[in-house]
């Protein structure tokens, strides 16, 4: 027998669509902003900014408002070029603008006077501020995650890599199944953090912890948020935001295994001083990423629209274990207490004395007759209580199953653009978490 303290799924499906006039509640998405002027600094009104993604190549086209102003809004977390150009000025390019998953980005540019067809490319910039809101935080982005030697592979272990965290804190530790950490953020409550991945609720309600745990190697970044706007809400801790990858025009794939073994390890200090092996270990974490665009060879060519992303990731872990305790010996199960030295007694001979408290007697040489023991106890002793293996009566049952834990996620998405104003993620998730810790009595 074994006891199983958590064994449950989490599936989470996405599909969001996006227009002209997103909807601002998708925390996920950012945006990015500026203002578009002459070398006077007088604004230039109906200028064409066009924001392309360089991983996909999609762009969207928008047009400056009166105040000289742009803003384009839904944008995936990646990397932009964005290109602007009015009648009477030269067109410029900016590249390489970074912008981070539910930020706001402004990035201004000043147009000098020239032909349309006269080009300015800026390649290298200064860091580009977030000056829009007062969200505080922190960034990681998947470039960043996957040199990084993480101990399980999860993300939320890189969560105390930001300023203001700690992994201290005394109020309840439960809903690591799925080898989550938990952080507490500038002073509040481990629990107190509220994880979506892709704008959509990602919390284990039972232990209020991370659900789902998207493989390192399906994230595109992940952004931990403080002092943020009321699209947030719910938690007093800090917002975690996680984007899972999309494809992109090219093929690009992953195939991994990490792995630990007692093999490779050396002996814990006093089980050496004790002359005593090594603890059974065993960890194996494997998976594939992939994503690309989608071509059927005669029939459709969506390298430019349509993209698609799998991810699956398998964990094992076996770890070995002692627990000592008692176990009825075959006398005590045949109902033969003689040899505890206690005395049994039979209720059903319950009298009052005269004092008014009751007496009873005591079965005959301490033996329970076999009539009188219920069939389902004897069920009961043989599947969960196994005969003890050391001598005694106490202390007498040692197990050595070894404790497991597994997990096997899965993640698919789908995004494709109607055209400059339309496009449509599709996302489904899927993980399953065993955790299992023998007792005395698992067998």
């Amino acid at each position: 027998m074994s006891i199983t303290l958590s064994r449950f799924p989490s599936r989470t499906l996405a599909l969001l669509a996006v227009a002209a006039s997103a909807l601002w509640a998708q925390t996920t998405n950012s945006t990015l902003v500026g203002d578009i002027k002459d070398a006077q600094g007088g604004a230039i009104v109906g200028a064409k900014v066009t924001v392309t993604n360089t991983a996909t190549g999609m762009s969207r086209d928008v047009i400056t408002s009166e105040q000289g102003s742009y803003q384009v809004f839904p944008l995936n977390p990646g990397t932009y070029d964005v290109a602007v150009s009015a009648p009477g000025f030269k067109t410029k390019i900016q590249k390489g603008i970074s912008v981070d998953l539910a930020s706001i980005v402004k990035v201004d540019f000043p147009l000098d006077v020239g032909e349309l067809s006269d080009r300015v490319e800026v390649s290298a910039t200064a860091a580009v501020l977030q000056t829009q809101d007062a969200t505080v935080g922190g960034t990681v982005s998947g470039t960043e995650i996957a040199p990084l030697p993480v101990n399980g592979r999860n993300y939320t272990r890189l969560i105390m890599l930001l300023p203001g965290t700690s992994d201290q804190g005394g109020s309840q530790s439960n809903g690591t199944f799925s080898g989550t950490q938990m952080v507490s953020v500038n002073g509040q409550r481990r629990q107190d953090n509220n994880f979506t991945i892709d704008g959509v609720d990602n919390n284990f309600m039972m232990m209020n912890s991370p659900g789902a745990s998207p493989p390192m190697d399906s994230i595109q970044e992940f952004r931990v948020l403080n002092n943020t706007s009321a699209e947030f809400g719910r938690s007093a801790g800090s917002n975690v935001n996680i984007a899972i990858k999309s494809g992109s025009r090219d093929l690009h794939g992953s195939a991994y295994e990490y792995f630990r073994n007692d093999k490779l390890d050396a002996n814990d200090f006093f089980a050496n001083r004790n002359a005593t092996g090594k603890v059974p270990f065993r960890q194996n974490q494997y998976g594939v990423a992939v994503g690309g665009p989608v071509v059927i060879p005669k029939i459709y060519h969506g390298r430019d629209k349509t993209f698609w992303f799998f991810n699956w990731e398998g964990y094992r872990r076996r770890r070995g274990t002692t627990a000592i305790s008692n176990s009825p010996v075959q006398a005590e199960r045949d109902g033969d207490f003689s040899v505890t030295g206690r005395n049994i007694y039979d209720p059903f001979t319950s009298v009052k004395n005269a004092d008014g408290t009751l007496g009873r007697q005591q079965f005959p040489g301490n033996k329970i007759p076999q009539s009188r023991i219920s069939p389902a106890i004897k069920v009961w002793l043989d599947d969960l209580m196994p005969l003890p293996n050391r001598p005694g009566l106490i202390n007498n049952l040692v197990n050595t199953q070894s404790s497991s834990n597994d997990r096997d996620l899965w993640n698919v998405r789908a995004d494709h653009t109607f055209g400059a104003k339309d496009s449509v993620m599709f996302r489904y998730s899927s993980q399953k978490v065993g955790f299992i810790n023998p007792c005395a009595f698992s067998y």
